[in-house]
């Protein structure tokens, strides 16, 4: 007879950080909620869940570099959903850019540690949680597609911001497109963008300047090493 296994608190907030980030590497989970244990010993308990179908192991190679990455399945989203604090409809989207999860996952892990913000939501959470969508305060980033949404508390008031993340150039009409959303939705105070390069954001503030002055801007950026820390491995 097949011997399953026991899910534990530290699984079931493995199971939240998989829905609402879609993946996570072996790594980045390793360094989160495994402190003082082994990478082999990690990896093992990792196995026993994909076994027995908590979640589902893949394989990716960024960058030339090969990474060992884990999304969440049925039986794990059943797991952890009846003591999560909101009200997911369903397990959401897979991830279609896991560079770009991934990334996000240590962006959000790297400015929750600020005191100003006080809620962090990322696109999963916004997008299959109705008790959030249905928030007015949080509807405009449901909306928009928003990367992320932070609840940012500064001199005894809270403002709402959106997270935005930019790893490669779009197209000037794609990028315009957005930053118009932006500006026509009075709910977002403004729009933080993390951008890889300095050509990517060079691409994004032309797309602001080329919609004129009519708008009082509220846009934001920073480069991705200076959120992160200049030289520090991302995934």
């Amino acid at each position: 007879m097949k011997r399953g296994i026991i899910v534990n608190d530290r699984d079931r907030e493995i199971f939240k950080f998989l829905f609402e980030h879609r993946v996570l590497s072996l790594d980045l989970i390793w360094n989160t909620f495994f402190p003082g244990t082994t990478r082999q010993n990690v990896g093992r308990r990792l196995l026993g869940l994909t076994k027995n179908g908590y979640i589902e192991k893949w394989y990716l190679n960024l960058e030339g570099k090969p990474y060992i990455v884990f999304s969440l399945r049925k039986k794990g989203f059943c797991e952890f959903v009846p003591n999560y604090r909101f009200n997911p409809s369903s397990m959401g989207s897979i991830s279609d850019s896991p560079e770009h999860d991934l990334t996000l996952f240590k962006i959000r892990a790297r400015l929750s540690k600020l005191r100003m913000i006080q809620n962090f939501y990322t696109e999963n959470m916004l997008q299959y949680c109705s008790d959030l969508k249905m928030q007015p305060e949080l509807g405009a980033f449901s909306e928009l597609n928003s990367d992320a949404a932070m609840e940012l508390n500064m001199k005894s008031r809270t403002y709402s911001v959106a997270l935005e993340y930019e790893g490669s150039e779009k197209s000037q009409d794609r990028v315009k497109h957005k930053l118009l959303e932006y500006y026509l939705k009075s709910e977002v105070t403004a729009v933080f963008w993390v951008h890889k390069n300095d050509r990517v954001k060079r691409a994004i503030m032309t797309a602001d300047d080329a919609l004129g002055t009519r708008y009082e801007t509220k846009m934001f950026y920073a480069s991705l090493d200076s959120v992160m820390g200049h030289g520090e491995e991302v995934i």
